[in-house]
């Protein structure tokens, strides 16, 4: 679609009877308002020459044609709308690629005497001053191609179906497994301080370690033991002591803050 070509084209004025004329035939002739029928039909009202059609102009009386549908309360599809859209894109493209730069080279351009004379000096030549220097080659302009209203249609179809395809994609949500199993925290801090206490009551002087308190030798039993050690060791309740890495864990009952409560229930059991 960037191929497409701009011609200059004349200040436009307000919408002429040939737009009123081009609704009036779609909406008699056919049963829905398409943005290929109003193209065709403004190429026919506009009298263009459908092998070389002005985009400039087409894009500003498809705009004019779109905003007198909506003053007669007619519904417009999206489709239209988005190539009015697509057709205003191409326009700005074209006056900002083509035209400005066409514009800039006419005010860029220097004289041909100009270039051999200044002031009316005379011309000298000197070779060794310009023996360094080197001709490069001027880049050649595209041409530019005619644009018939048939290339259009099929590039603004491409457009629309591209258009189309772009959804909005959302992010996927996370597909989380809940526990099967729920545990009470505070349940588990008291189940394995009474453990201790039991093995504390039997053998004050013996060593307990953490396979000792460990009800499974699992993955599980492992966790829900070892988490509730951590926190009652914040709490002051025993010491943790690991003397070289991934060596045995000694659990260690601190006197001074035994939970009496626990003690009489471990005592009774």
């Amino acid at each position: 679609m960037d191929q497409l070509a701009v011609q200059h084209t004349q200040p436009l004025t307000q919408p002429s009877q040939d737009i009123h004329e081009s609704i009036f035939s779609i909406l008699f002739e056919q049963d829905e308002v398409t943005w290929q029928a109003l193209l065709m039909d403004l190429v026919r009202s506009e009298q263009m020459d459908p092998w070389d059609i002005d985009i400039s102009m087409l894009a500003q009386k498809y705009i004019e044609t779109i905003k007198e549908l909506k003053k007669t309360d007619l519904r417009i599809s999206g489709k239209v709308l988005l190539a009015a859209a697509i057709l205003l894109r191409v326009k700005a493209h074209h006056l900002l690629v083509d035209d400005i730069a066409q514009f800039d080279n006419l005010l860029n351009d220097r004289d041909e005497q100009t270039l051999y004379e200044e002031d009316g000096a005379p011309i000298t030549f000197n070779k060794d001053l310009y023996k360094s220097l080197h001709l490069i080659p001027r880049t050649p302009q595209p041409r530019k191609r005619k644009v018939t209203i048939y290339d259009l249609i099929e590039a603004l179809k491409i457009a629309l179906d591209i258009q189309e395809k772009r959804k909005l994609r959302l992010p996927k949500l996370l597909q989380l497994e809940l526990p099967a199993r729920k545990y009470d925290l505070t349940e588990l801090m008291t189940q394995v301080y009474l453990r201790l206490l039991k093995l504390h009551r039997k053998d004050k002087e013996r060593k307990v370690y953490f396979t000792d308190i460990v009800p499974e030798q699992t993955k599980f039993g492992k966790i829900y033991t070892f988490i509730p050690l951590l926190h009652l060791t914040n709490q002051r309740k025993l010491d943790l002591d690991q003397q070289e890495h991934l060596g045995p864990i000694e659990i260690k009952v601190i006197k001074e803050h035994i939970d009496k409560e626990i003690m009489k229930e471990a005592e009774e059991y």
